[in-house]
């Protein structure tokens, strides 16, 4: 995996980052990553639980409040089954990734009022899941290798 990092000189330099995937990692079935639209300047455990309650509103549209904002989503939608989403975390300044959770689905939040704007994840082809698979298609198509006629 390789990030960006901008130096003093805001200069940006390539740094190589190592993600021990065989690191113990908390598994439970039907964990969910949330996936907001919006930074949050803070890396971490936090109780999210207590601050963010999504409610089912209508046919599987959920509606929650993030810093007093509204955003709405459809349910989550699951990852391709050669797919493992993970949380990482580092301690060093991205020496060394360590597997921090594993999720088995994305849920995407919106800006959005009207849930009639929200599409099902069936008929959005924008949605993260869909970009995602693109990615790995373009991935096998790049990396897999060219059998003979």
């Amino acid at each position: 995996m390789r990030e960006e990092a901008r130096n003093n000189n805001n200069n940006v330099s390539e740094q190589s980052c190592d993600v021990d995937l065989n690191a113990k990692v908390k598994k439970e079935k039907g964990k969910t990553c949330h996936a907001l639209p919006c930074s949050i300047e803070y890396d971490g455990k936090a109780p999210v639980h207590l601050y963010f309650q999504p409610t089912v509103i209508e046919d599987g549209i959920q509606a929650c409040q993030f810093r007093g904002r509204g955003i709405l989503a459809s349910k989550a939608q699951h990852l391709p089954k050669n797919v493992n989403g993970m949380v990482v975390m580092t301690t060093d300044g991205c020496r060394n990734l360590d597997p921090a959770e594993e999720f088995e689905s994305i849920t995407e939040w919106k800006h959005e009022w009207n849930p009639d704007k929200i599409i099902s994840p069936q008929n959005n082809d924008t949605g993260v899941i869909s970009r995602l698979q693109d990615l790995l298609d373009i991935s096998h198509a790049v990396h897999d290798p060219i059998l003979p006629p």
